[in-house]
């Protein structure tokens, strides 16, 4: 169990990764998908991985660790997506 000042400081660095990531975030997803709802849930499912992963003060370069991040979500959104439509195609005799 974390101490209540080690949380705090997780806390305090979430919050500024936030604010200074979540608008290049949205610009790299936006450059290439264009439905700015799942631009949204992808910027926050990168930061929900980054949440998951715990120990924030011990990544070492955020900002490659972010956009690592983020293309492996807009990998796996991708891989849906393709799935997704591949079942709407319907074969004509």
């Amino acid at each position: 169990m974390s101490s209540p000042s080690l949380q705090q400081n997780e806390a305090t660095i979430l919050e500024s990764v936030l604010k200074t990531y979540a608008r290049p975030l949205r610009r790299f997803f936006l450059s290439r998908i264009r439905t700015k709802a799942d631009v949204d849930d992808l910027v926050q499912d990168v930061f929900v991985r980054l949440v998951r992963r715990g120990s924030l003060s011990e990544v070492t370069y955020i900002q490659g660790y972010l956009f690592q991040t983020a293309n492996s979500v807009l990998q796996d959104y991708l891989r849906r997506r393709q799935t997704r439509d591949a079942d709407k195609h319907v074969l004509h005799d």
